[in-house]
């Protein structure tokens, strides 16, 4: 079976960070970066608005679930900000402590105003 390709409505970047946090575990530090030229906001009155949620999820080399972090970020933008929101995107720090090893990342963003999405995966080894 093949696992379907990652979906780019929005595009996504990830990158990671990690430290040892003790003689079995890791901070893991993953950076998104979103790309939201051609993501729909509802204009409302003097706003626009939007809400985005960002998933990343850490699989081991079975697929199966380890860890995972959701963010939400609701937006009510005025005009100069939905201006710097349009040229530099969103940038979403999460953490999660992991044990070493051979990891799937996946990341997913998706917007709520027509249901957008973007995924990207990344495979990683801690130490």
């Amino acid at each position: 079976l093949k696992a379907p390709a990652d979906l780019n409505e929005i595009p996504l970047r990830l990158s990671y960070n990690y430290y040892q946090e003790d003689e079995s575990t890791y901070g893991v530090s993953f950076l998104t970066d979103v790309g939201v030229r051609g993501v729909p906001f509802l204009e409302e009155g003097a706003r626009r608005k939007n809400l985005i949620s960002i998933v990343v999820v850490a699989l081991d080399e079975n697929d199966r679930y380890v860890e995972g972090l959701e963010k939400s970020i609701e937006f009510r933008l005025l005009e100069a900000s939905y201006a710097g929101l349009l040229q530099h995107g969103i940038r979403s720090r999460t953490e999660m402590k992991l044990p070493f090893g051979r990891y799937k990342i996946k990341a997913v963003v998706r917007e709520s105003v027509q249901g957008k999405m973007g995924s990207t995966t990344r495979v990683i080894e801690i130490p």
